[in-house]
């Protein structure tokens, strides 16, 4: 993460070096900027200008409380200012969307300021408007493009982003509104629409989380040539603007495709080796995507006969889902419900999932994305993601469909939680099947009741100590994912008990195809210093697997981003993350980096015995900080006995509990029986039979 730092302070080394061009009630133009940088500013007197070669970028920053709170599109603003652009470059900035910005730019207005070779001036002060709402964006384009029209456009969104289901651009005057797929897809038709059909954009960007998604591009296939834009979370002031337009200011020539190369170059080298762990962005060609949609509409039919054909299809995509490359989706992070393409299919195709169209999805993925840069922790990644639901949320698949533009993707998601299709849909089935396989299908209604043996499903102590969960291959067909769940449980008299939950764990022995899972107890778990964690899986790569636990930081909500290194099997910290804000679905564009003296509460998830409901969440689950621990950078996290936690007093026995958690191809989560440990002075024996209500 980039450190963010305020601009307020630095006027006087700006107007040494600009001049207004258009002044407003008797003031300069770097009143209402109030930044430095000019008098740092790298210098491009090398350059050659050349007809034809013109840029311009038009820039749509909504600031929200990225800017309110820490300021980072000042930092942005700053970067830019450092290059002094040649005649043939502009920039046009579109400002709003903040309650505050740390410069002194009018929160109470939308400004439009332009930054070329002159230096920088403010050409417009409209009323407020909502930047979440698209007639704002429709303005905007009009005026750009009548006013600053350039051989080479380019379009650049600056703000949150979340995915294909949250759209872009969070404005904090109204209600973290934000533009949708749906509402950029009504702007560019209204605005950016060309006489003989050719994209007016060379470029389109975002300055923002989760935006390289297949549902993105497709919005922008008519519009634009290229698309450079991040799968996952981006640090809070994002790309490095000095660098890229350094780049573009050295070389006008380049098109989208070249300029789309240094500005993931300029980004990578940027990060500091925290947030360098889970980077990604990515350049596509839009044109080449049309070609990729349409091996995509293909698969989605594929996926959809499959599923009408076999019901257990289901749970083998929902199990390739929950391996693919994914992108910030855990219980305390929140879910994006996005994931990598490529990885998908390819890990199908090995599965024998898609036989018929996986190769060809690939192979117009490889012409697609033409450049892209990834950390360690997403080095399976090809690029562009696209959607599954792993909140399991009946709100999230309505999203989604929506959206979608892929009629076979839709009525497979349809299908996959509903249970059933509607009339429209068993016929669509019957047309792709006839199509596809030369046979036509009947789609029938998916028979979940056997699901409900889940619930409470005993377990078997095997001779080694090892709890067995036993739900045979017809059951097993229709699951996603089983985790284990480990907990302490509370001896408190006047509640009938409680589970204090350890976290969750995958890295067990699983038999899919009988159906047959097998865990022990793991006396050693994660934690911060002294301080024990609530971890559970996020991700895995080649290099290692993340991991996301719950705390409070100085108060406030948070989850720590960790990575186990496959190799070593250490982990490292590698920041921690605002949860997904779940009116919105934006992730938040930020990896803070704990500080000396930072206060970190760890949060436990608590389960309570049945019939005992929580007063506040109305549910048996609640949660609550378990202890707390003033931070150090010399503080690491670490395995450590949990029967050593301070929690346990030498020589009296604790008692543990280990459940297997079961998740369906549809998101329901079901809890096992409990297999039961007795712990003394870290000595570690299961035992059968039964534990107050466990």
């Amino acid at each position: 993460m980039k450190s963010i730092k305020s601009g307020i302070g630095l006027l006087a080394r700006l107007m040494l070096i600009f001049t207004l061009a258009v002044t407003l009630s008797s003031c300069s133009l770097l009143g209402p900027l109030g930044l430095g940088g000019g008098g740092n500013a790298l210098s491009n007197d090398s350059i050659v200008t050349r007809a034809g070669d013109s840029w311009v970028i038009y820039w749509y920053m909504c600031g929200s409380d990225l800017e309110t709170r820490w300021g980072c599109a000042t930092k942005d603003l700053e970067e830019m200012l450092a290059v002094t652009l040649p005649d043939n470059v502009e920039i046009i900035i579109q400002t709003g969307g903040a309650l505050d910005w740390q410069n002194n730019i009018d929160p109470n207005s939308r400004q439009i300021l332009r930054y070329s070779s002159a230096g920088a001036e403010l050409l417009e002060n409209w009323s407020v408007a909502n930047m979440g709402n698209p007639e704002t964006l429709i303005e905007f384009l009009n005026y750009c493009n009548s006013n600053y029209p350039a051989d080479r456009r380019m379009l650049l969104f600056w703000d949150h982003g979340g995915g294909s289901l949250g759209g872009v651009c969070n404005d904090e005057q109204f209600d973290m509104e934000s533009l949708s797929l749906y509402d950029l897809e009504y702007a560019l038709k209204s605005t950016s629409q060309t006489n003989d059909g050719s994209p007016l954009y060379e470029l389109v960007g975002f300055d923002a989380c989760l935006m390289a998604s297949i549902d993105v591009a497709a919005v922008f296939t008519d519009y634009a040539r290229y698309m450079v834009a991040s799968q996952e979370i981006e640090p809070g002031d994002g790309w490095e603007y000095t660098g890229l337009l350094s780049a573009l200011s050295a070389d006008t020539s380049m098109d989208g495709a070249e300029f789309g190369r240094e500005i993931c170059d300029s980004y990578l080298a940027s990060m500091d080796r925290n947030s360098i762990n889970i980077a990604t962005l990515s350049v596509v060609d839009l044109h080449e995507c049309k070609r990729l949609l349409d091996a995509y509409d293909r698969l989605g039919d594929e996926v959809l006969v499959y599923a009408s054909m076999n019901h257990n299809y289901l749970g083998a995509y929902s199990r390739l889902a929950m391996e693919t490359d994914n992108f910030y989706n855990s219980p305390s992070t929140g879910y994006t419900n996005m994931m990598d393409l490529g990885d998908l299919v390819l890990r199908g195709q090995e599965q024998g999932l898609f036989p018929l169209y996986g190769n060809k999805v690939l192979d117009a993925l490889r012409g697609c994305v033409v450049y892209q840069v990834t950390g360690p922790g997403h080095s399976r990644a090809w690029g562009l993601s696209c959607f599954y639901n792993y909140a399991g949320s009946p709100i999230s698949t309505q999203k989604f469909l929506n959206l979608s533009k892929n009629t076979g993707y839709n009525y497979f998601n349809e299908y996959m939680y509903e249970g059933e299709l509607s009339n429209e849909g068993v016929e669509y089935v019957k047309v792709a099947s006839a199509n596809l396989t030369g046979q036509s299908v009947t789609p029938t209604r998916i028979d979940t009741s056997g699901l409900k043996q889940l619930e409470g499903h005993p377990l078997v102590l095997g001779a080694s100590g090892q709890w067995q969960l036993n739900v045979g291959s017809e059951l097993a067909g229709q699951i996603a994912a089983v985790y284990t769940t480990q907990a302490w449980v509370s001896p408190d008299s006047d509640v009938p008990g409680f589970l204090g939950l350890y976290g969750m764990s995958g890295w067990f022995p699983k038999d899919y195809e009988n159906g047959l899972f097998t865990a022990n107890f793991q006396n050693d778990w994660g934690a911060l210093g002294n301080l024990p964690l609530y971890m559970e899986p996020m991700s895995s790569d080649v290099a290692g697997d993340l991991y996301t636990a719950p705390v409070l930081i100085n108060e406030e909500r948070y989850s720590l981003i960790i990575m186990q290194n496959r190799e070593t099997g250490g982990f490292e910290l590698l920041g921690a993350a605002l949860p997904v804000d779940t009116q919105t679905g934006m992730a938040g564009k930020e990896l803070y980096q704990l500080q000396d003296g930072d206060r970190v509460q760890a949060i436990m998830y608590c389960l309570l015995a049945e019939g005992v409901i929580d007063q506040i969440t109305g549910s048996r689950l609640f949660d609550m900080p378990l202890g707390e621990t003033t931070y150090r950078s010399d503080m690491i996290v670490h395995l450590r006995p949990v029967s050593g936690l301070s929690v346990y007093e030498a020589g009296v026995t604790s008692h543990f509990i280990i459940k297997f958690v079961i998740v369906d191809y549809a998101g329901n989560t079901y809890y096992s029986a409990g297999g039961y440990y007795a712990v003394t002075d870290g000595v570690v024996q299961p035992y059968e039979g039964t534990l107050g209500n466990w």
